[in-house]
């Protein structure tokens, strides 16, 4: 049966906790258009009313917060209320691909396991230098830098 693109958004609603089963690549990709298009208007939405209440006074930063947040408040619910049916709807993507719905759970959890790390090495990258360490004395704090090829130092590279 042919359906419109609203009829494939709404049928993913329909099915909010059908985790069995198959969905056709339409319905996978007219639900994630959609959902997306929805997303991108109501964050910047969110984001023009809330400007444009921030620049009317003199506001202190958490009462400018404030407004953004209840501003973003609908993007937020409603990427909260669809989060489960977009994870069914991929879950019988992945069935109708012959995969297991379990392969994509794993594959979040190892997208996130990723990200924290990254996010790891993101506050280590902007930690501030000590004095001294196990390594030596940081060239920031008067420690001698040494270049190991001198050969870089050459005229010809300069």
């Amino acid at each position: 049966m042919l359906m419109n693109p609203l009829q494939y958004y709404f049928k993913v609603y329909r099915d909010y906790f059908n985790f069995s089963g198959r969905s056709r690549r339409a319905e996978f990709w007219w639900f994630t258009l959609i959902h997306y298009a929805i997303l991108f208007v109501l964050v910047i939405g969110g984001l023009m009313i809330g400007g444009m209440l921030i620049s009317e006074g003199n506001l202190t930063t958490s009462e400018e917060d404030l407004r953004m947040l209840i501003c973003l408040s609908p993007a937020l619910l409603y990427y909260i209320a669809s989060f489960i049916p977009s994870y069914s709807v991929a879950v019988r993507r992945f069935h109708d691909a012959g995969n297991s719905g379990w392969l994509l759970f794993g594959i979040t959890i190892g997208s996130l396991i990723i990200g924290l790390i990254g996010i790891a090495a993101l506050v280590i990258y902007c930690t501030d230098s000590t004095a001294e360490n196990k390594w030596g004395i940081s060239p920031k704090y008067g420690g001698d830098f040494k270049v190991s090829d001198e050969s870089i130092l050459d005229d010809e590279f300069l």
